[in-house]
């Protein structure tokens, strides 16, 4: 039978006889200390029903916390066993009292809800309170399903954790004690019992123990049944490498948090994947752990942005409205996304003290203290320290000074890991240990042994594998055994793992002293990966993800020409086709792989590139995809920093085609953030230079100018050119179609232009009101792009027909539907412009039909990805369709509020006509009332 231990004042006796007569006694012992009137024993009595106890009821009060009594012996002892035998506290408020000050109370677990105290309700709903807080309790105390050890696991029906494959969601776990940081458990218990904190984050360098202090949180967490998580999903990012200018990629993690919150349908693009995730976790009380985030962030410009697009939209969901808890470490503190910000310090110095002696070291505390501040507190180096003079200075303190001192150029802060590396690769030479730690130096994740064995098993590689190749299980097995005494590798016997400056430290070791060994031992994982797909030409992520492998592998031997030519443009891209970008819509994935060519992102190659002509023409072809991937990201000022440095190299190989999609490339990103004017004098400066095939490089060329000249208010002029294009544009297509007809292909004519260039003709005709000739073309641009199965071209042809439909007063269901197929597509497309434009036309269909609500939804998520972007240019829709909605909702400060930042863009975006004139049609027609007010 469970018992329950109630703890209270005696002022509060009628609280407590209120419970007492509710209670189902044949269910539950319940305890107080009326059992031991006139007992001699009384104490060890109380002491035996504390211990024996599986819930603690407190009934607050005043009395309560004035209590000697209470406090030193009852209340410690449960908070005691709350932790050490998940004694279950149940706070009830009986009057009220100051209770914001003791952070063991969990505000969420008080009963009656509300904080409203017992003495405040009336005396009639006392009992009705009272059974509520019984069946609290015997909810509590229900039998659980039994726990395993094992990653994925049910407790309570309430915790879910996700499988734990090799290399994925390898969340570090601690196995040593903890000690200190005491301050940062009730900084993370408040922000888990507060409301209003979304997302806590916490910054510090590596080696400081961040992950360490969130494993042994959760651990804490586990022994007060997680204190009402519905699912916990936690994840490493230090799987995918540590280095904070590494493009790396949340594919992994979306994927795994997407099949472990149960969406039955996974989006295929990273952003969708994102935005379904942050809908899901918001509304249930989640706990979501991201560990070392810092390699999905900018270090370079932009410092703490999110680059991963799905992460972004991820976060930023999750920080407007979260019923749980998104928990980050990172040595960069995140950008543009509200959270609650804490700096974690070094080891203060009796903590230190504390990690050290828990080595057996014989000195004395002062001088374990004054160790601890010569290595300034840093977490990661002491536990190194701590090891290294147990196993090799026999525990003896004096011996230390054995250790090499730092030089006079290096940091304290940084470098004392580093410090004790050197030692133990000192003291681990010419050994087994040594050589399996310079295994270690040719990964940025955790590894598993199947991979090991590409490299530990023969050939032999000078200096890497020496004292591998013919090792016994038993040696090897004794090997891991020590390295893992000494805290070098981590006891995952799935996977080999360190810590990631374990990891970096042994790479730039083998870099600087056996680069021929090095280049070795890459080229070997770079054949191994390569081989490694059934497929020549694989389909999906799951069967490139060994092809991206080797690209990384690949390119640390420097074998540049052969990655890109045979693995990313011929077996990834498909040649021509941009599989993974076009078909995929995996731009992330694309930047990925693209990083591997440089040193420094997207500005420097790597040395190891040879100025040949050859790697000039496919240096060019690299910047031109990352350029192109950045700005489908919206991430535009450094694509056209990338751009614009590749012109003069472009015109000196002679790259005729890539000049005329590089120049509309840079005048579409100067027309999404305003600046018409720059359009302009690309065009004028480069429309004599560039070729005029293919001709439909050329038409955009010319149709980005041409939708200059209508914003600018030239719409006659601008209508010529268009038409101009079409004629153009259907000579061509039609020797191709012919041939294609001639062949036996069955394809669809082309009567009119399509994909953007329809798109802007379609929006020049909307704004003249000459709908019969967006009536007459709109079909055809529909099949054209159907059939070449570019997303954002069906997206955009689809948002043309939903605006057709409401102008010819279509049934709103079908119109509706005809907008959320549009959004589907450009969704599918993963071009964060074209989805913030589809997002801004969708929500002038909804406030079309009244559907405000939605109409909100929409430009709330537009305005996320406009102002990330930049785009001024959809800002100015943006802002046109906000005040059209306030001011059908009738809420006339927010009209004026928007009017007003409107006119302050419209004084910025100077040469757009269109938007000034839409702006006096909104002032005659409905800011006005505003003014009369």
């Amino acid at each position: 039978m469970s018992k329950v231990f109630i703890c209270y004042a005696h002022e509060d006796e009628k609280y407590l006889d209120l419970l007492l007569k509710h209670f189902d006694h044949d269910l539950l012992d319940v305890w107080s200390d009326k059992r031991i009137e006139g007992s001699e024993h009384w104490e060890e009595e109380i002491q035996k029903a504390l211990d024996s106890a599986n819930c603690g009821i407190l009934i607050l009060s005043a009395s309560f916390f004035n209590s000697r009594f209470i406090k030193d012996i009852e209340l410690q002892r449960l908070l005691q066993n709350q932790y050490e035998k998940n004694t279950h506290l149940l706070p009830v408020l009986a009057e009220h009292c100051n209770i914001d000050k003791y952070v063991w109370i969990s505000k969420k677990e008080v009963l009656p809800k509300g904080f409203k105290a017992i003495e405040n309700i009336k005396p009639r709903n006392h009992n009705k309170e009272a059974v509520k807080i019984i069946k609290r309790v015997e909810k509590l105390l229900e039998p659980q399903p039994e726990q395993t050890d094992g990653i994925k696991q049910n407790v309570v029906n309430t915790i879910n954790y996700p499988d734990n494959p090799p290399a994925t969601n390898n969340f570090p776990e601690s196995n040593d004690d903890f000690f200190g940081r005491e301050r940062y458990f009730d900084i993370l218990d408040k922000a888990w019992d507060d409301e209003q904190v979304n997302i806590l984050s916490f910054i510090a360098f590596g080696g400081i123990g961040k992950t360490s202090l969130i494993d042994n949180w959760l651990k804490r967490m586990k022994k007060d049944h997680y204190r009402g998580a519905k699912n916990i999903f936690m994840w490493s990012f230090y799987s995918q490498g540590s280095e904070e200018d590494r493009q790396v990629t949340a594919t992994e993690f979306l994927l795994e948090a997407c099949k472990f919150f149960k969406i039955k349908k996974i989006p295929k693009t990273a952003y969708e994947q994102g935005r379904k995730l942050a809908d899901i976790i918001s509304k249930q009380r989640a706990l979501l752990v991201l560990d070392g985030l810092e390699p999905l962030q900018s270090s370079l410009e932009d410092i703490g942005e999110i680059k991963d697009n799905g992460l972004q939209v991820l976060l930023k969901g999750l920080s407007r409205q979260n019923k749980g808890l998104v928990v980050i470490t990172s040595r960069i503190k995140l950008a543009s996304i509200d959270n609650q910000y804490e700096k974690l310090e070094k080891l203060e110095d009796y903590e230190g003290a504390e990690l050290l002696r828990s080595f057996e070291l014989n000195g004395t505390n002062e001088e374990l203290k004054k160790i601890s501040n010569d290595f300034d507190g840093h977490a990661l180096a002491l536990k190194l320290l701590g090891s290294y003079t147990n196993v090799v200075l026999d525990k003896d303190i004096s011996r230390i000074d054995e250790i090499e001192s730092l030089r006079d150029d290096q940091s304290k802060s940084s470098n004392h890991a580093t410090r004790m590396l050197n030692s133990y690769k000192k003291y681990l030479k010419d050994t087994i240990e040594l050589d399996i730690l310079k295994l270690l130096g040719f990964f940025d994740r955790a590894i598993s042994f199947d991979v090991i064995d590409v490299l530990k098993n023969k050939p032999l590689i000078e200096n890497i594998n020496d004292k591998l190749v013919d090792i016994s299980d038993r040696e090897w097995k004794y090997a891991l055994d020590k390295l893992r005494q000494l805290h070098l590798v981590s006891n995952n016997d799935k996977v080999l793992d360190t810590h990631p400056l374990v990891r970096e430290y042994f790479s730039k070791y083998i870099e600087e002293n056996y680069e021929d060994s090095y280049i070795k031992g890459h080229h070997r994982l770079y054949k191994y990966y390569e081989n490694l797909p059934e497929k020549e030409y694989p389909d999906t992520i799951e069967e490139m993800e060994p092809l991206f492998q080797a690209i990384h592998h690949g390119c640390k031997t420097g074998e540049f020409s052969y990655v890109y030519k045979n693995l990313y443009r011929e077996r990834i891209n498909r040649k021509d086709r941009y599989y993974l970008s076009l078909n995929l819509a995996r731009y992330d994935l694309k930047l990925s792989i693209l990083h591997n060519f440089y040193d420094i992102p997207y500005s420097k190659f790597s040395k190891k590139i040879d100025n040949t002509e050859e790697m000039s023409i496919i240096k060019n072809l690299i910047d031109g995809d990352v350029a192109n991937s950045l700005f489908t990201f919206g991430r535009s000022t450094k694509a056209l920093q990338i751009y614009e440095q590749m012109i003069l190299s472009i015109i000196d190989n002679r790259q005729e085609n890539l000049l005329i999609a590089v120049l509309t490339n840079i005048m579409k990103m100067y027309l999404d953030m305003g600046d018409l004017n720059k359009v302009l004098k690309i065009y004028k400066n480069y429309k004599e230079k560039v070729p005029k095939e293919p001709v439909e490089s050329y038409e955009l060329f010319n149709g980005t100018y041409g939708y200059v000249l209508f914003l600018q208010g030239n719409i006659e002029e601008a209508k010529k050119i268009f038409l101009k294009i079409e004629r153009s544009f259907l000579k061509d297509t039609q020797k191709i179609t012919n041939l294609n007809l001639l062949a036996g292909n069955k394809v669809p004519i082309p009567k009119n232009i399509y994909s953007t260039m329809g798109y802007f003709l379609y929006k020049i005709y909307f704004y003249t009101k000459e709908y019969d000739e967006v009536r007459k073309r709109i079909r055809n641009s529909i099949e054209m792009s159907e059939y070449l199965g570019a997303k954002y071209q069906i997206g955009l042809d689809y948002i043309t027909l939903g605006r057709l439909k409401i102008v010819d007063n279509e049934r709103k269901r079908l119109t509706l539907n005809i907008f959320n197929k549009a959004i589907e597509y450009l969704r599918k497309s993963n071009e964060i412009n074209y989805i913030s434009e589809g997002l801004v036309q969708r929500a002038e269909a909804f406030r079309y039909y009244k559907k405000f609500k939605e109409a909100n939804a929409d430009l709330q998520e537009a305005y996320d990805l406009i102002i990330r972007s930049e785009a001024k240019l959809l800002l100015a829709d943006w802002y046109i369709a906000a005040i059209k909605l306030a001011n059908d909702e009738e809420n006339f400060i927010k009209a004026n509020t928007y009017f007003k930042e409107a006119e302050t863009l419209s004084k910025e975006l100077n040469e757009y006509f269109i938007f000034k004139e839409e702006l006096k049609k909104l002032e005659s027609n409905f800011v006005i009332e505003v003014k009369d007010e």
